[in-house]
């Protein structure tokens, strides 16, 4: 499993400030934080704008549709990451 760590790029420039101008701005479909993690940190390297977007109705027992997005919701406070939640 990959883990978070303090070198993993974030959704901020150097100074700590959103990342604005001229990147790419890209829409991430995530289905739970540990799956997303390779994917993001591979964008974030590349210098994107990301927004993460969770949705899926099809997850069941509704206990574990909230495990997912409290993860994913943890995931966007550590990687300064906006994300859209469908709950």
């Amino acid at each position: 499993m990959t883990s978070i760590d303090e070198n993993m790029p974030r959704n901020t420039d150097e100074t700590g400030d959103a990342c604005k101008g001229s990147l790419p701005r890209i829409l991430v479909h995530i289905c739970c934080a540990p799956c997303s993690i390779a994917p993001i940190r591979a964008l974030l390297s590349r210098r994107a704008k990301l927004t993460g977007y969770f949705r899926n109705p099809n997850i069941h027992p509704r206990s574990e549709f909230e495990r997912r997005l409290s993860s994913v919701k943890r995931l966007a406070e550590l990687l300064d990451l906006e994300v859209v939640c469908d709950e």
